[in-house]
């Protein structure tokens, strides 16, 4: 069979009635329509913000950090409001540049920060919203009381925010409001400090992360949050190459399921099951998971991002572009978001934004391998193998654990006639689907058109292809190719755009 159509494998019974109600679930909420226009998630004039990192005046700031992190994430539910992402925000913990610089260069007109005291199990949370243009005081309050009623404080918070910015409180935020993520403060440490591990994609942070996590969760077992965490990390596992796809997507979904279970309406564990069915083909149903991830969370930039890869991966590059745009704009500097957002541009024929991205994201993203393996993305559309290939190589010293890059890197060595480095690492590979997806990429860089599809048909055989299959350029050679052509027909992909014209 090309694709695996079950749902779980060896879960236990209460896991897998958890899983037919997702699977109703989503069908439920698939019905109510498309995915939403990216027209949708436009933001007036004068309704945008970035929540600075709080300071602590108690020297803890784990718990300051703790209260940041829910006030970000109930403000993202306000209706209209663009909030910048934790991510971006970060970059600016303990800066020195002013309000109305933070403003410009993060595009927002308001800046909310705050101070964090807390002793003797009593809490003081000290807030100011500033005009990023003026920095003039647009509101600004004390908060106090005991540290159980911190939850109840909070929400008080955003109901104040939301009044002074004139937005209303959705039965979603209201629903956000009153539930508790844990009651367990080290719990929620530790989860915090594994989510931050997460943004780097490198594979030791990844493997950290779960065991910050498994941490969190002797604290805490029903914390749904880190349940949805977990299923982030063992997808990221899979997806950068690090560990075996089929059992690391059964953990990734085994622990989405789980936060459901804990928590019908957990926006994130929802985008991990749709990035689950991305991963195993499985369109349909990974858009409609979208859709609810979306609902329950509009303004996510990690999830809006997410989805522009489905929509990249079934051959929509200019719908994938306007939502990584959007994604970016949320989480300016994210480097996997901007880095993805090149690919898109460059895909939907945008290469002069492409390039312009990658020159205004060299000095902010110069360490980041993600940022060098789409400059290199770019290079191979536009045929430039030298420049690609000394992007991938950069992009493979960074991060030396992900095998993925070495066909690419052969790739461009064999369309720049290196047949003995290409005859050389054809004999260290193995006999898995992804040895003969490697296979085929080398061999296209050698116009072997017969070698080339014969390990692609192997491997789709087997149940796994390339991502990008559609438009990735090493494989411009076989889009004429009625065997090619099957192969995405198997796999419910569209032709490639050049041949659909």
């Amino acid at each position: 069979m090309l694709r695996n159509n079950r749902l779980l494998s060896g879960l236990t019974l209460a896991i897998v009635v958890v899983a037919s109600w997702v699977v109703w679930q989503i069908s439920d909420w698939g019905s109510q329509g498309a995915a939403p226009s990216i027209a949708e998630y436009a933001v007036t004039s004068g309704n945008s913000l970035v929540l600075l990192p709080f300071e602590s005046q108690g020297g803890d700031e784990d718990f300051s950090e703790g209260i940041a992190e829910r006030l970000q994430t109930s403000l993202l539910l306000l209706t209209d409001l663009k909030v910048i992402a934790k991510t971006s925000a970060d970059r600016y913990r303990g800066t020195e540049k002013d309000i109305t610089s933070i403003g410009r260069e993060l595009d927002v007109d308001h800046v909310l920060k705050g101070h964090v005291t807390r002793r003797s199990g009593k809490v003081k949370i000290e807030l100011q919203l500033i005009s990023a243009g003026d920095e003039s005081k647009v509101w600004s309050k004390v908060y106090a009381g005991d540290e159980k009623d911190i939850f109840r404080m909070m929400n008080a918070i955003v109901g104040e925010l939301a009044a002074t910015l004139d937005k209303k409180i959705s039965p979603i935020l209201a629903h956000q409001l009153n539930r508790t993520p844990t009651r367990n403060p080290k719990s929620y440490n530790l989860y915090l400090q594994a989510r931050a591990m997460l943004v780097s994609r490198e594979e030791s942070k990844l493997a950290g992360s779960l065991r910050l996590l498994d941490r969190a969760l002797t604290y805490d077992p029903g914390f749904a949050d880190a349940y949805a965490q977990k299923a982030t990390a063992y997808s990221l596992l899979s997806n950068m190459g690090y560990e075996d796809k089929k059992s690391t997507l059964d953990k990734a979904e085994k622990n989405a399921l789980k936060a459901i279970r804990l928590d019908s309406r957990n926006a994130t564990a929802y985008a991990i099951l749709a990035n689950i069915y991305r991963d195993q083909y499985k369109w349909d149903q990974s858009n409609t998971a979208y859709q609810i991830a979306l609902e329950l969370n509009p303004n996510d930039a990690l999830t809006i991002y997410w989805y522009s890869l489905l929509l990249r991966e079934i051959g929509k590059p200019a719908e994938a572009m306007q939502y990584s745009a959007r994604a970016v704009e949320l989480d300016p500097l994210h480097p996997v978001i901007l880095g993805g957002h090149i690919r898109n541009c460059t895909y939907a024929g945008r290469s002069e934004l492409a390039a312009q991205l990658i020159e205004d994201g060299k000095v902010v993203f110069g360490d980041s391998f993600i940022f060098y393996m789409c400059w290199a993305s770019h290079y191979l559309f536009q045929e430039k193998y030298g420049l690609a290939l000394t992007q991938l190589e950069k992009s493979h010293e960074l991060n030396p654990g992900r095998t993925h890059f070495e066909a690419q890197i052969i790739f461009c060595q064999a369309r720049m006639d290196n047949t003995a480095a290409a005859g050389n690492y054809l004999t260290t590979l193995g006999n898995t689907p992804e040895d003969d997806l490697s296979r085929s990429m080398v061999y296209a860089g050698m116009s072997k058109v017969e070698k080339c599809l014969s390990y692609m048909q192997r491997a789709a055989s087997q149940g796994v292809i390339y991502k990008d299959l559609v438009l990735h350029p090493a494989f411009r050679l076989l889009h004429d190719d009625p065997r090619f052509q099957k192969i995405l027909k198997d796999y419910g992909l569209p032709l490639p755009p050049s041949v659909a014209i």
